[in-house]
């Protein structure tokens, strides 16, 4: 079943519009979120093609993203991606049914999970031309017209490198969001003394197997 599911977006394509206005998008985003700025791209990138969004669609998935908010909080980031994108093809007119049967495979409670959180922000999910006009001009902008968030671009950039890719997955090891918060806090070098720490328990060398063999 899994296959059947990965084979049905696989021909979904994303347009260079639709591209420039979601990176648009998390450029002014990304410094609220405790997320590198790879991490998104690759969450919002994939949840619209697996809904196969259309560019109308990813301008109104995007307004009930900002009007709705992303918490710190947020247990499932993607999940809050796809109802919202979910809920924008709705609004739209669009039939869900396909997308709706795919995630059913993966997720049987997708259909009460739908109609709960749709109660849930029924207040932000209300749209209109105007909003929609305000929002593409937002998001066509030049980007000498906003503010620019360097670290999104050297992140975006560095995300691509296979060693800094690498690195991302152990530094989760070191770096927890927790620890993250208190090193800010304090002095800098911390990160280098907890980086450095060395246990004082002594192991039987013996019991491990080589791994230069």
């Amino acid at each position: 079943m899994e296959t059947s599911h990965n084979s049905i977006f696989a021909a979904m394509v994303l347009s260079q519009k639709s591209h420039c206005m979601i990176d648009k998008f998390l450029v002014k985003a990304e410094p609220s979120l405790n997320f590198r700025s790879y991490e998104l791209k690759d969450l919002f990138y994939q949840t619209a093609i697996e809904l196969s969004l259309s560019e109308i669609e990813i301008l109104t998935w995007l307004i009930f993203i900002d009007s709705i908010g992303i918490k710190e909080s947020e247990s499932n980031l993607k999940e809050f991606l796809i109802l919202a994108g979910l809920q924008a093809k709705f609004k739209l007119g669009s039939d869900i049914t396909k997308q709706m049967n795919c995630y059913k495979e993966r997720t049987p409670e997708i259909a009460e999970l739908f109609e709960v959180w749709g109660k849930q922000n029924s207040h932000h999910l209300n749209i209109s031309t105007k909003q929609l006009g305000k929002k593409y001009r937002e998001l066509s902008m030049p980007c000498d017209h906003v503010q620019v968030n360097y670290n999104f671009y050297i992140n975006d950039v560095l995300g691509s490198c296979k060693i800094y890719q690498k690195r991302s997955i152990d530094e989760i090891f070191e770096f927890k969001l927790s620890q993250r918060k208190s090193i800010r806090e304090g002095n800098i070098f911390d990160i280098k003394k907890t980086i450095q720490m060395t246990e004082e328990k002594e192991y039987d060398l013996n019991t491990f197997d080589r791994i230069d063999c």
